[in-house]
């Protein structure tokens, strides 16, 4: 599975100007970064695509100022699975048919539409660490 979205998907990512390796790629701008993440089931057969923007500035960690360029998708309370209806819900892409090529091009609408949509419309999001706060916006 990793290997078909290697090979179409991640064009997609690079054509929007994003950088990274797999599972984490991030599209910086002078205001945000725009960050997505792959995150496979521990028991097999699926994934979701988690997206995610934070500020530019980056965030603070206990105390420390944590330089954006480090923050993954896991580290936001804003975030949203590509499929769900909203952030509140989930969506996991299926692949234990085996069908792997068809699976990882039913990725790429998303990836173009729903997360375009939701990286134009969003503010970027916050830290889930009660204690952390975001950088200074612009």
């Amino acid at each position: 599975m990793i290997a078909e979205l290697k090979r179409v998907a991640i064009p997609v990512l690079r054509s929007l100007r994003f950088k990274g390796s797999f599972p984490h790629f991030r599209r910086e701008t002078d205001t945000r970064i725009d960050l997505l993440t792959f995150q496979f089931s521990m028991g097999g057969g699926q994934f979701v695509i988690e997206i995610g923007s934070f500020p530019s500035a980056g965030y603070e960690l206990y105390g420390r100022m944590v330089p954006a360029a480090e923050v993954k998708v896991r580290h936001l309370l804003r975030r949203l699975r590509l499929g769900a209806t909203d952030e509140s819900s989930d969506h996991w892409f299926r692949y234990d048919n085996g069908d792997f090529a068809v699976v990882a091009s039913s990725v790429v609408p998303y990836i173009l539409g729903q997360a375009a949509v939701w990286w134009s419309n969003s503010e970027p999001g916050v830290a889930v660490d009660r204690g952390v706060k975001a950088g200074p916006g612009p």
